[in-house]
């Protein structure tokens, strides 16, 4: 990943120093904080004869952007301390101008020695003038504050030399380049006081013989705020052994990251993704990024709405674009978090060496599942309802705050292909159910009535993608996938081959009779539910199904009292048998599974209660004639 990094780096600093920039540049920051800071007001100085320096005024300016390597702004240490060169944020300008302006030059002059540049006679006397304008300065600029009015609050100050009508500003003295980029090598060299730096040692990254440090940070994979974290003893000074990088590859690392944030890093269900490309042979690299930039970009205008199969979240089609890249690239997938304004910056979770192939599957299993009848024609009442599988389902179970590290499990399960514990995903998901299924009707949303139908949809595209061979006992396969929304008895020879069809369409997970009859069980007891929401007003027989948690010897003993139930209805209606349908082959049809499935059910209490919901949900798939006076 860090060698990928380096290689956007190098172009990027390519393209940088075509473009007549430097090095330095990359270590800019932007003194206008993203245009609030709107003018500049500038110092100005005339050099007269004889090296004489004068205070001229201030001159205000318009701030440009394409000047920002000009104004060479870098912010100190602390508030009180002076910036890196002498530009700065207004805030008082009694505090600026001697603490940023004044401190800065000073520091300057202090850290270039008199025999190492031509102008240090220069500077000494700019900064004795600024010394002895000290208040002039303070007070035009309190002047030109007033004068603007509300606009006098976001300024910048920086300093302009004026010689025989050539302007000099911060980044054309030579004194003021070098001091920005030894204080830039300290990011690298120095921390916690500390300064860890070597001379003539081998680079880690360019594997060449040079100038080393030890804080280079580009992501923080280890940690050094503690002496016993270093490797080969406790001196947090020998820390260029752990991961010695010289200036260049730091800077270009550097320049990598700000690239990858700026372009590729992407918002996933509430994390931060950052893609890292790594092409196939490096000189196509700019080609990639190009594409990735262009298909990223056009994403995030359109979310591809048009598209009559797309899935419709944002976050599906960056698989999708990912995926349609070629064999040309592979990625590292990094999701991160940063806090305290970026200063720290954690790795959730790296997937490295992910092929555009395996994204594409998953984008492709995805949409398929979505296009299976069963969940894009769900019928509800006389209309259909389509159910449409997100990767966000993943976020619904393990949401954010509380379950972050599920959610990055399963993602990562997800793009390696690793397989899931069957158990644990079932643990969650029916923690989801069965708290749908014990609130009060009233309360519940739609989808909220067919949650374990949404999280079949869950089950059926992992179990394509093999990735819960414990639940499936044909590790999924590629059976087709059915597109019947609807099954109705009058296109089947009985209502066991109905049944069995749609077992048969779900990618073996029904291999087990118990699996079966659970779902029978939950049909009957929606259909038992139904009638009693519909003639009774409310559903007492709810309370018999014990929050879903049931095992075997509780489904048996539940199967009878259903039955109980079914047998007094079907007494109490004998005079309006279109009041009440007995489901006599229904019945007939679950026992059979009952007894096939035997004393020894391989299901968990998690799995009976999911197969008894999904069959509950399920109960509109399919329609059954009213029994004839010859089955009576």
């Amino acid at each position: 990943m860090i060698e990928a990094i380096k290689n956007i780096g190098e172009l990027e600093l390519t393209h940088l120093l075509e473009d007549n920039g430097t090095i330095l540049d990359i270590f800019v920051e932007d003194p206008s904080d993203s245009g609030k800071y709107g003018t500049v007001l500038f110092v100005k100085l005339d050099k007269l004869g004889d090296g004489i320096i004068k205070y001229a005024g201030i001159e205000e300016r318009g701030f440009r952007r394409e000047s920002m390597g000009r104004y060479l702004y870098r912010s100190g240490s602390g508030a009180r301390g002076a910036d890196v060169t002498p530009t700065a944020k207004l805030t008082e300008s009694k505090k600026t101008v001697p603490n940023k302006i004044i401190r800065a030059v000073s520091d300057a002059v202090s850290s270039i020695g008199k025999e190492d540049s031509h102008e240090y006679r220069d500077l000494e006397n700019v900064r004795q003038t600024l010394v002895e304008a000290e208040q002039e300065i303070i007070e035009d600029i309190e002047k030109k504050q007033k004068e603007m009015g509300k606009e006098g609050s976001k300024l910048i100050v920086s300093l302009m030399i004026s010689d025989d009508s050539q302007e000099k500003w911060v980044s054309d003295w030579e004194i003021f380049r070098k001091k920005f980029k030894a204080d830039c090598e300290k990011l690298f060299a120095q921390k916690y006081n500390k300064i860890a730096a070597a001379e003539d040692k081998i680079c880690a990254v360019c594997l060449k013989k040079t100038d080393v440090f030890g804080f280079t940070s580009t992501f923080q994979f280890y940690t050094l705020d503690k002496p016993g974290y270093v490797a080969g003893g406790f001196r947090q000074q020998d820390a260029w052994k752990n991961y010695p990088v010289c200036f260049e590859c730091g800077t270009k690392l550097e320049l990598g990251k700000k690239y990858l944030k700026q372009y590729l890093t992407k918002s996933f269900y509430y994390r931060q993704l950052m893609i890292i490309p790594k092409a196939l042979w490096e000189e196509d690299l700019t080609s990639v990024l190009a594409r990735l930039r262009s298909r990223l970009g056009e994403h995030d205008k359109d979310k591809k709405k048009s598209e009559v199969e797309s899935i419709g979240h944002a976050e599906e089609v960056i698989i999708d674009q990912l995926g349609s890249m070629g064999q040309g690239v592979t990625y590292n997938l990094l999701f991160f978090e940063e806090k305290q304004s970026g200063s720290v910056f954690n790795i959730m979770l790296n997937i490295e060496d992910v092929l555009p192939s395996r994204l594409s599957l998953i984008y492709d299993h995805l949409k398929k599942v979505n296009l299976m009848g069963q969940f894009r024609h769900f019928p509800v009442g006389k209309g259909e309802q389509p159910f449409r599988l997100n990767i966000g389902i993943f976020n619904e179970l393990f949401p954010y705050k509380t379950h972050n590290r599920y959610f990055l499990e399963m993602i990562y399960s997800l793009i390696a292909d690793r397989p899931i514990d069957a158990k644990f995903l079932m643990n969650r998901i029916m923690e989801k159910v069965t708290e749908k299924f014990n609130q009060p009707d009233d309360e519940k949303k739609f989808y909220d009535n067919f949650i374990a139908w949404r999280y079949l949809q869950l089950i059926m595209y992992l179990g394509r993608l093999g990735l819960l061979p414990d639940l499936f006992k044909n590790n999924g396969g590629e059976l087709p996938l059915s597109e019947t929304a609807k099954y109705n008895l009058k296109d089947f020879p009985s209502m066991e081959v109905m049944f069995e069809t749609f077992f048969a369409a779900q990618n073996g997970l029904y291999d087990h009779p118990a699996a079966k009859a659970c779902f029978m069980l939950g049909y009957l007891a929606q259909h038992l539910i139904n009638f009693q929401r519909k003639v009774l007003g409310r559903t007492p027989f709810k309370v018999q199904m014990k929050g879903l948690k049931l095992r075997p010897k509780d489904v048996r003993g539940l199967v009878a009292k259903i039955q109980d139930k079914f047998m007094d209805y079907e007494e109490g209606y004998k005079d309006n048998k279109d009041k009440f349908y007995p489901c006599r082959l229904e019945f007939e049809l679950m026992s059979k599974y009952i007894q096939e499935a035997g004393r020894d059910w391989p299901l968990s209490m998690q799995e009976i209660g999911f197969f008894i919901a999904v069959g509950m949900n399920g109960k509109n798939l399919f329609t059954f004639v009213k029994e004839d006076k010859d089955n009576e």
